[in-house]
């Protein structure tokens, strides 16, 4: 299992590649995509430019399961 911040893709060409390669992880925790200051019972604030979505697909697409912690509010994601 390896955390990925979620911002570092932005700024480093081929970031989940590099690193499913090197390690080959089975599970891919996306990290810092939130501003973390959202109170508990609302929706998640993302970090501005943060596509977590966009980084979700781009694990899956690396063959690795992508695992969003758990949040409160009415956000889902799904597999």
């Amino acid at each position: 299992m390896v955390c990925l911040c979620a911002i570092g893709r932005k700024y480093r060409p081929n970031y989940v590649k590099d690193v499913v390669a090197l390690l080959q992880p089975k599970w891919i925790i996306p990290c810092h995509w939130d501003t973390m200051f959202t109170p508990y019972e609302d929706e998640p604030d993302y970090i501005p430019s943060v596509d977590l979505a966009g980084f979700i697909q781009e694990i899956k697409d690396a063959g690795v399961e992508p695992i969003v912690m758990p949040m409160r509010g009415t956000q889902w994601f799904t597999r």
